[in-house]
């Protein structure tokens, strides 16, 4: 046999000596070692008594000691929450992807599905072994997608979906609250002259002349197209008065262009259909009496002309 068969033969006996099973020590910790999630060794109070790199850099400590100085409260800042999923893993033997928040060393917070089984002797549970997958930009992201289905894109505004979601809470019977509708004059005639990008863009400047003048929590709503609706929780309707008016006033400085705006104060127990109704019906009636001033400045100015 020449020198090159035995160096193979020799490679391959090297190979069967080393551990290749999950079933080897060796193994098993080369793997944990590699994981992304972070794995993690507990007492039966939920106190984290060896952990993986991966655990490790999750939370910020450097080692498991560093780990081991702070309290089960420090890392874990809805306790209450912490201890009933130890319960529920201590009496069903294993509990599966329960959601955790984590509060990392330097003061951050990382959202986790911790995935624990309860390893027990002699009937009693001695440990707690539990895998950790960190979701946190993956809550980020469904909290982002979560406010792009209630905004309306083109403003920032609240839609009608957002409405719709919060109809229980509009509807309470001690909710004291009053609508203002406003609406583009002549929006279609910016749009057939101008385009529908400056027709957009004029869109916009309205919403932050609203924004401007509401309160933080003033909740703004475009209803569609040049149609906003403003809720506003007043306690009496001549608070609510004080609030139009200034938008009133302040229009002629700080609007982009002219707009009718009608408000009402919620009756008791009415629905929110039914305010939105009347919020509707009162801006209308605004738009009929600047119509009718306007009809009769021009009649008087055709007299004058006369």
């Amino acid at each position: 046999m020449d020198s090159e068969a035995i160096g193979l033969d020799a490679a391959a006996d090297r190979r069967r000596r080393i551990p290749v099973t999950l079933k080897e020590p060796a193994t098993l910790r080369a793997l944990i070692g590699m994981l992304a999630e972070g794995t993690y060794v507990a007492e039966p109070d939920g106190r984290i008594i060896d952990a993986n790199p991966a655990l490790l850099k999750m939370v910020g400590a450097e080692n498991v000691d560093q780990l081991g100085e702070h309290s089960i409260d420090t890392l874990w800042p809805e306790t209450e929450r912490r201890a009933d999923f130890v319960r529920q893993v201590i009496e069903r033997g294993s509990v599966t992807e329960f959601e955790l928040d984590v509060q990392r060393l330097d003061g951050g917070v990382v959202t986790v599905l911790d995935t624990c089984q309860a390893q027990k002797k002699d009937g009693e549970v001695v440990a707690l072994y539990g895998v950790l997958l960190d979701i946190t930009q993956r809550k980020t992201l469904e909290a982002q997608l979560g406010q792009l289905s209630v905004r309306d894109p083109l403003t920032g505004c609240y839609n009608r979906r957002y409405l719709r979601a919060q109809q229980p809470v509009l509807e309470r019977p001690s909710y004291f609250y009053g609508v203002l509708m406003l609406d583009l004059d002549d929006f279609k005639a910016i749009n057939d002259t101008y385009g529908h990008e400056e027709g957009d863009r004029v869109l916009q400047r309205f919403a932050h002349f609203i924004i401007r003048n509401k309160r933080a929590d003033d909740i703004l709503v475009r209803l569609g197209g040049d149609e906003f609706a403003l809720f506003v929780e007043v306690v009496s309707p001549e608070n609510l008065d004080i609030i139009a008016n200034r938008m009133i006033e302040n229009a002629p400085h700080q609007a982009p262009i002219a707009f009718s705006i009608g408000h009402v104060y919620r009756q008791p127990g009415e629905t929110l259909e039914a305010i939105l109704a009347r919020a509707n019906a009162a801006m209308y009636a605004a738009v009929k009496g600047r119509q009718t001033k306007d009809d009769a400045r021009r009649t008087a100015q055709d007299d004058e002309e006369e």
